[in-house]
């Protein structure tokens, strides 16, 4: 017997992208429909799995003095990991896929401190020498950030038949 067991995971996600800088835009929900900064990550660097807990050490996790997280290699296959890359680079606050998620993204980055921090993040590329690329009316620079977020997902789990039977009985 086979069963979708729902599992929560925290993930670290490496990317290259473009970081876009918006003239348009005044930065005001319900006026503007995109942010002056906002990220489009293009290509998936690293992927590891993340734990908070001290104990996860005894199964493999590495410690990061400076996130003081622990971190481990995700066991998956490369298209399992481009497939959650892609999953995450048209979620929140990348991107959207309807108007409950819009919603989602809209609180996400047009928030005061996220706009701060991709403001500065411009202004420090252009600093050293970064030439933005423009394109319909925007202007864009290349970029490698990282973010880390938890995930659902779905995972089987087959049972032996024999445990079935036993339950039946």
């Amino acid at each position: 017997m086979i069963i979708a067991i729902k599992r929560r995971a925290l993930r670290y996600f490496k990317y290259e992208g473009f970081l876009v800088f918006n003239p348009e835009s005044k930065n005001l929900i319900g006026i503007d429909f995109l942010p002056r900064y906002r990220v489009l990550p293009t290509k998936l660097l690293e992927l590891l799995s993340v734990s908070k807990r001290r104990k996860s050490v005894d199964f493999g996790y590495k410690k990061d003095a400076r996130e003081n997280l622990y971190f481990k290699n995700v066991e998956m296959s490369e298209m399992e990991a481009l497939v959650e890359f892609q999953y995450i680079s048209n979620s929140p606050p990348f991107g959207f896929e309807g108007e409950n998620d819009y919603i989602k993204y809209a609180t996400a980055v047009f928030d005061e401190a996220y706009q701060s921090r991709l403001e500065k993040l411009y202004a420090a590329s252009l600093r050293t020498g970064v030439i933005p690329i423009a394109e319909n009316g925007e202007s864009k620079i290349k970029i490698i950030d990282f973010l880390i977020t938890p995930l659902e997902f779905f995972k089987e789990k087959e049972f032996p038949s024999k445990k079935n039977l036993n339950l039946v009985k």
